[in-house]
C-alpha cells in the first residue's frame, strides 16, 4: 500500500494519555475510553487495539460501532451511549453490550429479548440534569429506575449524567448545579435501597479539573487523543494544577506532493483567482481537499509542514486538491511528505482558522483514509 494521504496514530501517545489520566483517578475508578465517531477521527479499530489492555471499558455511539469492535475481536465491555432502534434490541442482548436508555419502551424491549434469550440485559440510565439532550429528567429518575428494577432479565448496571459546562473553569456554577441534581438522584436511590454499581458523571474535562466528580467510572474522550477539551481546561491543568497534566497528541495527518510548477510573479492560482503571486514562486499540489475533511475555510490561511518548514496554502482548497507555496522550502521534490496536522500544526490552530473546535477538525477527517498505528 502506498497511500497519497494517511493518518499516523501513535500507540505510545494513546497509552501515555491513558496512564496520565489513570494517575488522577482513585484505584477503584474504572476508565472508559470513548471511541465513538471513528475514535474522534483517529480510527476506531486502530485505537481500540492500541489501548485494549490499558482501559476497562469502551464507549461508542451506536450498535453498529459496537458490532464493529466485537467483530474485530475486542472483548472489553462496550457501552452504547446513543439510541438503538427498538427492533435491534435482540442484537444488544445477544452480544452482551451495555445499552444507555432513557425511555420505558427501550427497557421493555431489552427485557423481553433478554428473557427470550435466557439472558440478562445490562443498562445504564442517562439522567438529564441540564444539558437537555437524551435523558430521564432528574425529577422523574427515581420512579423510572424503580420501574426498571421490576422488569425481568434487566439489570440497571449504571446511571450517569453529562455536564454542559465542565470545560468552563472560570464559572463553575452551572456545573455545580448539575452535580447537585445528580447527587439528589443518588441519595434517593440509596434511601430506597436500589443498588446501581456504576454511577458516573465525568468526561475528560471534569475528570481532569474536578476529582470529586469522577464517581465510579470516568468517560475519557477527547483527552485520550491528546487534545484538550478547551483552552480553559488546558490552562487550569498546566498552570494552576498542583500536578500539571501533559497530554500527547496521537495523530499526524500526512500527504505527499504530487506535482510542482513555477509560477511567475503576478499570476493567479486556483478557482476564483483568489491568490496572486507576489514573486516568482514554486507552487506544489497535494492530493487532499475538503472531501477528505481538509476545510475549505483554510483557503489562503492554512499551512502545511514540509522538510521542517511551514508552507502556506494558496488559493482555494478544492474537493481533492490543495495548492501550497513551497518557494522557500530547500530541496523540495515531488513525492516529499507534507504534514497537514500534527505537533507542528496542532488541531487547535486549524480550528482557530476555521472557526470551530479541535473535536470537529479531527472527527470529520474522511474515514476512508488509512489509519496506521505507529510507535
Amino acid at each position: 500500500m502506498d497511500p497519497l494521504s494517511w493518518l499516523e496514530i501513535s500507540r505510545g501517545a494513546l497509552q501515555h494519555n491513558v496512564a496520565t489520566i489513570r494517575k488522577r483517578l482513585k484505584p477503584e475508578t474504572s476508565l472508559l475510553a470513548v471511541v465513538k465517531a471513528n475514535a474522534y477521527g483517529h480510527g476506531m479499530h486502530v485505537v481500540a487495539q492500541c489501548i485494549a489492555d490499558h482501559v476497562d471499558w469502551l464507549g461508542v455511539d451506536s450498535l453498529d460501532e459496537a458490532l464493529a469492535l466485537h467483530n474485530a475481536g475486542i472483548t472489553l465491555p462496550i457501552l452504547i451511549m446513543g439510541f438503538t432502534p427498538h427492533s435491534r434490541a435482540d442484537e444488544v442482548v445477544q452480544h452482551g453490550f451495555r445499552q444507555v436508555i432513557f425511555d420505558k419502551e427501550s427497557a421493555a424491549r431489552l427485557s423481553e429479548q433478554a428473557a427470550a434469550q435466557d439472558s440478562t440485559a445490562a443498562v445504564h440510565v442517562k439522567i438529564e440534569t441540564g444539558t437537555y439532550r437524551l435523558g430521564v429528567a432528574y425529577q422523574n429518575a427515581v420512579a423510572f429506575l424503580r420501574d426498571l428494577h421490576a422488569l425481568p432479565n434487566l439489570k440497571v448496571e449504571g446511571i450517569y449524567t453529562h455536564f454542559a459546562t465542565a470545560e468552563d473553569t472560570a464559572d463553575d456554577s452551572y456545573f455545580r448545579l448539575q452535580r447537585s441534581r445528580f447527587a439528589k438522584v443518588q441519595a434517593a436511590l440509596e434511601r430506597e435501597g436500589l443498588e446501581v454499581p456504576y454511577q458516573h458523571m465525568a468526561a475528560s474535562a471534569a475528570a481532569m479539573v474536578t476529582p470529586a466528580a469522577q464517581g465510579s467510572l470516568v468517560r475519557f474522550g477527547i483527552g485520550l487523543y491528546g487534545l484538550w477539551p478547551s483552552l480553559d481546561t488546558q490552562i487550569a491543568m498546566t498552570e494552576r494544577a498542583v500536578r500539571p497534566l501533559a497530554l500527547q497528541p496521537a495523530m499526524r495527518w500526512k500527504t505527499r506532493i504530487v506535482h510542482m510548477q513555477d509560477v511567475a510573479r503576478g499570476e493567479t492560482v486556483g478557482y476564483g483567482r483568489t491568490y496572486r503571486t507576489r514573486r516568482d514562486s514554486v507552487i506544489a499540489v497535494i492530493p487532499v481537499g475538503y472531501s477528505d475533511g481538509y476545510d475549505r475555510k483554510l483557503s489562503n490561511v492554512g499551512e502545511v509542514a514540509i522538510r521542517g518548514r511551514l508552507a502556506a496554502v494558496v488559493g482555494r482548497v478544492m474537493m481533492n486538491m490543495t495548492l501550497i507555496d513551497v518557494t522557500d522550502v530547500p530541496g523540495i521534490q515531488v513525492g516529499d511528505e507534507a504534514t497537514l496536522l500534527g505537533p507542528e500544526i496542532p488541531a487547535e490552530n486549524i480550528a482557530t482558522h476555521v472557526g470551530t473546535i479541535n473535536y470537529e477538525i479531527v472527527s470529520r477527517i474522511n474515514p476512508a483514509l488509512p489509519r496506521i498505528a505507529v510507535p
